[in-house]
């Protein structure tokens, strides 16, 4: 004949309010103290917490019913521990995943920030100071300086003064420049960035389309469907191509090129700042 737990089960240990260790006459006199408690004579509830209480009685004073239940207790509490496991595992990850979806978040938004001021500074250095910021420039009073910091804005305003004086006579620069003497001239154009722009292609199967102004340089790469996957901004200086990029699925990171003394090869490496993962590049045209 079946048990009334092995049909459906019950905790006697909880209903006697005993541990799973205790001892004959703990349980004895647990039950007692719960009858007298919970007998319908005392009580105002109903007979069913008695009724349970009879019951989780009778199974654990026998010790031959103890032995096969507890038995059955041991396995669903062993069950019940690795359940409670995996879900604090499951939530585990959960929070990890968050975590690390948080800080790539943040990521992105430092380098959209690192990004968006970067082209703030190429545009103001293209247009120049406007009046307000001149005129505030003037009236702003200058602090003492030491000697050192004042030989250096020395040096610094000279540079600048011969700089302003050679953008502002373009014709007679150029006239200069075909008048410098042969190694001069090789020189100059060995120190000047190389002019890359057009259409790449990559050995990873993408077109790279380069557009470049000077010394500022941008890259997207296109995939066969005329999808651009990733987005570059940077600078070349020399034969050196430096800049950060942006795919479409979220990446980032920076990438360093160098152009071979041809021009008709960059090769370099590319790193993703939130894997640290590494590939190298090469565009030929």
């Amino acid at each position: 004949m079946r048990e009334p737990w092995e049909i459906e089960w019950k905790d006697y240990y909880e209903i006697l309010q005993v541990h799973f260790a205790a001892e004959e006459e703990v349980i004895e006199a647990a039950f007692r103290r719960l009858a007298r408690k919970y007998h319908p004579d005392i009580s105002k509830l109903d007979g069913s917490r008695m009724k349970r209480i009879i019951e989780a009685n009778g199974v654990l004073s026998d010790r031959e019913k103890r032995a096969r239940y507890d038995a059955e207790y041991q396995a669903r509490s062993s069950s019940a521990a690795r359940e409670r496991a995996a879900r604090a595992e499951a939530e585990k990850a959960r929070r990890e995943a968050q975590e690390a979806r948080e800080r790539e978040r943040r990521a992105r938004e430092e380098f959209d920030a690192k990004m968006k001021a970067a082209a703030g500074r190429a545009s103001a250095a293209e247009a120049g100071p406007g009046p307000a910021e001149t005129r505030q420039a003037e009236e702003s009073p200058t602090p003492p300086k030491d000697g050192k910091a004042a030989l250096i804005d020395a040096l610094a305003g000279f540079a600048a003064n011969v700089l302003t004086k050679f953008l502002e006579r373009p014709a007679a620069r150029q006239q200069s420049q075909l008048e410098m003497p042969s190694q001069v001239q090789l020189q100059t154009q060995s120190q000047a960035p190389v002019h890359i722009g057009g259409h790449w292609r990559g050995d990873d199967g993408l077109v790279y389309v380069i557009q470049q102004s000077g010394a500022v340089v941008v890259i997207r790469a296109v995939n066969p469907l005329g999808m651009v996957t990733v987005e570059s901004q940077g600078t070349i200086s020399g034969q050196t191509i430096e800049q950060s990029f942006r795919a479409l699925d979220g990446s980032a990171g920076t990438a360093t090129f160098e152009v071979s003394p041809d021009g008709r090869r960059i090769s370099g490496r590319a790193i993703n700042m939130f894997t640290g993962l590494a590939y190298f590049l090469t565009l030929s045209r």
